[in-house]
Parts: structure tokens; sequence; C-alpha cells
């Protein structure tokens, strides 16, 4: 059985999606002077799925998956 490849890219490619390795973006901010900054607001582009740094310059933001939109 012959399986067109055209068709499968898309279809593996829409799957995966929403399955994402990484489901969560989280770091640490820092300033010029190495100091954590806080309160500083962390958004995912084109979107209003936000987060705040902590006192310690740390955030963790969940990832949106793309297709819930």
């Amino acid at each position: 059985m012959k399986i067109n490849t055209m068709l499968l890219i898309p279809i593996l490619m829409f799957m995966g999606a929403c399955l994402p390795s990484i489901r969560n973006y989280e770091g640490y901010i820092y300033n010029i002077q190495k100091e954590p900054v806080e309160g500083l607001k962390i958004c995912e582009q084109r979107s209003e799925n936000c987060s705040f740094t902590n006192s310690k310059g740390y955030f963790k933001l969940k990832k949106k998956c793309i297709l819930n939109k």
C-alpha cells in the first residue's frame, strides 16, 4: 500500500502541534548589574498568556497550544 507523503506530512504536523515537548517557558531575568528583576511581565508572542517574575527574577509560563486560539 502506497502512502501519499504530500498528505501524510501535513497530518503529522497537525497531530504534533498540541503535543509539545516543551510544556513551559521558564527562566530568570536579571538586569545589567546581575540583580534579579521583580514584577516583569513575560508574555507568549501573539497571546494574552502572561506571567510575572518573582523577587528572585524567576518566571514560569505554561505554553499554550497553537490550535486552541
